[in-house]
């Protein structure tokens, strides 16, 4: 059974990103199109910039939630994957997911669960990236 948001609900910013993410079925692009999202992601850290498509975008996207799962748990909120993996979100919510690459069950939760929320999460994870990027500007 899916949870509904209420008006008074508590914001917790990595399940609704991961929710986003895992919308689309990354594993199921990168299979079919061979695309190494690793090559995104360095691309994205050297400068700044996203060069893909949006399937692209969309996988590495997918597979950054993937590795905040396993990998980068311990990855301080305010390091460069989030960083990542906010500008994917902020740029990638909005934006619907070919029939092709849609993970049904969890396109359908991000619909009912967290959709109807939309403008309260981005208003929300912007202000996160951005106190994140001024942290780093002062560190620097």
């Amino acid at each position: 059974m899916m949870k509904r948001l209420t008006r008074n609900y508590d914001f917790d910013e990595s399940q609704i990103i991961s929710a986003c993410a895992q919308r689309f079925d990354g594993w199921r692009f990168i299979e079919d199109t061979g695309f190494n999202p690793d090559v995104a992601l360095s691309y994205f850290f050297e400068t700044g910039l996203w060069d893909a498509t949006r399937e692209e975008l969309l996988a590495t996207f997918f597979v950054l939630a993937r590795a905040f799962r396993w990998s980068l748990e311990y990855e301080p909120n305010h390091g460069r994957y989030w960083r990542a993996y906010r500008t994917l979100f902020l740029s990638l919510c909005g934006e619907s997911v070919t029939e092709k690459y849609k993970h049904s069950a969890l396109h359908d939760e991000w619909i009912i669960t967290f959709a109807p929320r939309l403008a309260d999460h981005l208003r929300r994870v912007a202000e996160i990236h951005y106190q994140t990027r001024k942290l780093l500007q002062m560190v620097d």
